[in-house]
């Protein structure tokens, strides 16, 4: 018990002792991914909703791709929401900036 404590304990001075440009690199790091994710959710959302209005099935149907959709929504949101915060603390890439 103790030891599982002690690795949370050096993550966190970790995460605590990294400087402004390690914040910055980690979360440009991580935007391709967040887009990737972005894009999945999106689709699938997209398709869900235009299946639910496309096509005639059951109501049981129906209800399981009303679920799915609004996890997939949820997902979606949350992507947007995590690379709109990667652009904030991250800020924009070097190579992304005109010179």
């Amino acid at each position: 018990m103790n030891m599982a404590m002690k690795k949370k304990s050096s993550l966190q001075d970790r995460y605590n002792k990294l400087t402004p440009d390690e914040v910055k690199a980690r979360w440009q790091g991580l935007r391709p991914r967040y887009y990737r994710w972005l894009g999945l959710f999106g689709s699938a959302a997209a398709l869900m909703f235009l299946l639910n209005h496309a096509v005639v099935m059951p109501q049981k149907v129906v209800d399981i791709i009303n679920v799915a959709f609004q996890i997939c929504s949820i997902f979606f949101v949350m992507f947007a929401v995590l690379i709109a915060m990667s652009y904030i603390f991250g800020g924009v890439d070097k190579a992304s900036k005109s010179d």
